[in-house]
């Protein structure tokens, strides 16, 4: 008999090595599919959250508008807040939280015999972080106002710029 040269046994079934092999072979196999599996789980949540903050995003661009339509004055207060002032209404934007989730509403207020009387606050959008209003001047007769809008991380950032005619423009 030659050395080196390996006697197969004719029995039936797997040597171990065999089975070895096999269950490395299935195991790469299912690990890999799972890693494809929560990846997609990842990106999905990720692209459903980006989806969200732009629609809230839109959300407030849509009611900014609407009370630029009907407003007969807009300015920053000393609070740094923007205001709307529409018949005998004053409309103030602010932060504050709602069950716990920090929010973006207005505070609305009646205007009688040059008296400010509280009437409610209403939500816009929930899950605002920050938000800051800048005045610029284009040197013209034309205002306008920057408002920065975090949502969820400070990453998520919006840009809305707007004027007497409305919101311009809305970037990430």
């Amino acid at each position: 008999m030659r050395e080196g040269v390996a006697i197969k046994n004719n029995k039936f079934g797997f040597t171990l090595i065999e089975v070895l092999i096999a269950v490395s072979l299935t195991s790469i196999i299912l690990l890999s599919f799972s890693t494809i599996i929560i990846n997609t789980f990842k990106i999905h949540n990720n692209e459903t959250q980006r989806i969200t903050k732009v629609q809230k995003a839109v959300i407030l661009k849509n009611w900014l508008n609407e009370r630029l339509e009907k407003s007969s004055e807009i300015f920053i207060s000393k609070e740094e807040k923007l205001n709307f002032i529409e018949k005998n209404n004053l409309y103030k934007l602010v932060l504050y939280s709602s069950a716990g989730i920090p929010a973006l509403g207005v505070e609305k207020y009646k205007i009688k015999n040059d008296t400010l009387k509280y009437s409610n606050k209403e939500p816009i959008i929930n899950g605002v972080y920050d938000f800051e209003i800048n005045e610029i001047n284009d040197y013209g007769f034309n205002k306008y106002y920057e408002i920065l809008l975090s949502l969820g991380d400070f990453k998520d950032n919006f840009y809305l710029l707007l004027n007497r005619g409305g919101v311009k423009d809305i970037q990430q």
